[in-house]
């Protein structure tokens, strides 16, 4: 894998993720662009919402390259944005060869932005992942991402969980 950057600030964050992740043979050959933009409030998908101008990071999938939110970016702990990168290398991923996940019980497949998660697990940023995503959707989801090694618990319990989010009973 070689992340490509547009600036320099993004260099020790790229050159990290690709060492960590060198392994990784789903990765191999995969060539991605790193573009800084000065903020999100100009991409036409965060007209309608705060969460897309509210993010450090996003995959898109028609350019194929994951732009970085230059407004956010220099505020987070550097392990938080490794975990943030690695998890837009797995949407990458996921556009490339799409990763079906079901919940073993209802043969439910997981959104695609939790196998982003259980990737990021499987890749070692188990501990970095959780720092963001327990400010962003609380300890019950943390909890469940540490039973990322069992993957039907794993599924079962997100299955719940995200329906339970989507419903607006979390």
């Amino acid at each position: 894998m070689k992340l490509s950057e547009s600036h320099s600030s993004l260099s020790s964050l790229c050159r990290a993720v690709e060492i960590r992740l060198r392994f990784v043979d789903a990765l191999a050959g995969l060539n991605l662009p790193i573009v800084m933009l000065p903020d999100f409030e100009s991409l036409p998908e965060s007209k309608d919402s705060a969460t897309v101008r509210d993010t450090p990071f996003a995959y898109q999938r028609r350019e194929k390259r994951i732009i970085v939110n230059g407004d956010l970016f220099p505020s987070l702990a550097s392990d938080v944005c490794e975990a943030a990168l690695a998890h837009e290398i797995a949407h990458a991923l996921y556009h490339r060869s799409p990763i079906v996940i079901k919940d073993p019980q209802f043969s439910i497949a997981l959104d695609e932005e939790i196998v982003a998660d259980l990737l990021v697990c499987r890749w070692g940023f188990l501990d970095e992942l959780n720092k963001e995503r327990f400010q962003s959707y609380g300890a019950k989801y943390c909890n469940i991402l540490k039973l990322w090694r069992q993957e039907d618990v794993f599924a079962r319990e997100m299955t719940i969980w995200h329906q339970q989010h989507l419903a607006g009973i979390l």
